[in-house]
């Protein structure tokens, strides 16, 4: 099965109301290829080597430092706020709950928190709950601002998953989109939105198109621009089939009821042959702390052997 076909980032909607654009063009690289092997993995600490994350991502760039830049990730992610305010209460939480980055070895180890699974986990079967985007058409985006817009817009797909449009408020697109404050309206213009159409809608070298059709209209109030409204048609994609969740029923009642842009990303294990650092089952409740600790050194055993 091809990659085109198998890498797919799927998430709560919660996500999107954190702005990432302040990550680089190769961090968002990097979090988007860790998110689309999160998904449906519960919340066991994961372990991946350098190897599989890069050739997941295509990464081939001599002038970057792979180790460097899930530094600059992390460190930009921990200044990220994810927040919830009920009932007077603000609480704010980091995105993971333990970073491990071990250069030797090569390898990174992400364990997150607990009470935040929902973000990647029991998405059930409502996708006007979550959004899904091929990671390829993700990685292919060179573009800060044309990523953050792109999943923006997936995530107000309609429900023939085809078409869609998205309605934002001026202020509230400066604010999701990171526009820095010298930014005009003009400059919005060609720097962002005329941008991120031409790299949506162009066709690659086997004619394929990220979106068909992406349509901006501004909306007015008087002589104040007021919002934007973007629709957008949705290029040939992934055969992509929605996972069957048991007791979804039950999943979607136990899910907080007020809103919270997110913390929860579990690593998943590499899975292919080369460079498979773990499988999900390897450490089970039966196994002793003794026998896990053997195990971890033999998966550094491994990593050494694959340097």
């Amino acid at each position: 099965m091809s990659m085109r076909t198998t890498n797919i980032v799927k998430y709560d909607n919660s996500l999107n109301e954190v702005s990432l654009r302040t990550l680089s063009e190769a961090e968002l690289n990097v979090f988007w290829t860790i998110c689309s092997l999160l998904k449906e993995k519960g919340e066991q600490e994961q372990i991946f080597h350098y190897d599989y994350l890069k050739e997941l991502m295509h990464f081939q760039r001599k002038d970057i430092n792979f180790a460097d830049t899930l530094e600059t990730m992390w460190s930009k992610l921990k200044n990220i706020s994810f927040d919830s305010y009920s009932e007077g209460i603000h609480t704010s939480f980091m995105l993971f709950n333990m970073y491990i980055n071990d250069t030797r070895n090569e390898t990174l180890t992400i364990r997150t928190n607990e009470s935040f699974s929902f973000i990647l986990n029991n998405l059930g079967m409502d996708s006007r709950r979550f959004t899904y985007f091929e990671l390829t058409n993700m990685l292919n985006i060179s573009s800060s601002y044309t990523k953050e817009l792109y999943r923006q817009l997936l995530s107000h797909r309609n429900a023939n998953k085809k078409t869609g449009f998205w309605s934002v408020g001026y202020e509230d697109f400066r604010r999701i989109m990171a526009v820095p404050n010298s930014y005009r309206t003009d400059t919005i213009d060609t720097r962002i939105i005329n941008r991120s159409i031409r790299e949506l809608t162009k066709q690659d070298k086997q004619g394929h198109q990220i979106l068909r059709s992406l349509i901006c209209t501004k909306i007015k109030k008087g002589r104040r621009l007021s919002s934007y409204r973007f629709d957008f048609e949705i290029g040939e994609e992934f055969d992509y089939e929605m996972p069957e969740i048991a007791n979804t029923r039950k999943e979607e009642k136990s899910r907080p009821t007020h809103k919270i842009p997110l913390q929860k990303w579990v690593m998943p294990e590499p899975q292919p042959e080369d460079y498979q650092i773990a499988t999900e089952n390897q450490k089970t409740n039966t196994m002793s702390d003794e026998e896990y600790q053997r195990y971890l050194q033999s998966l550094l055993d491994k990593s050494e052997h694959l340097r």
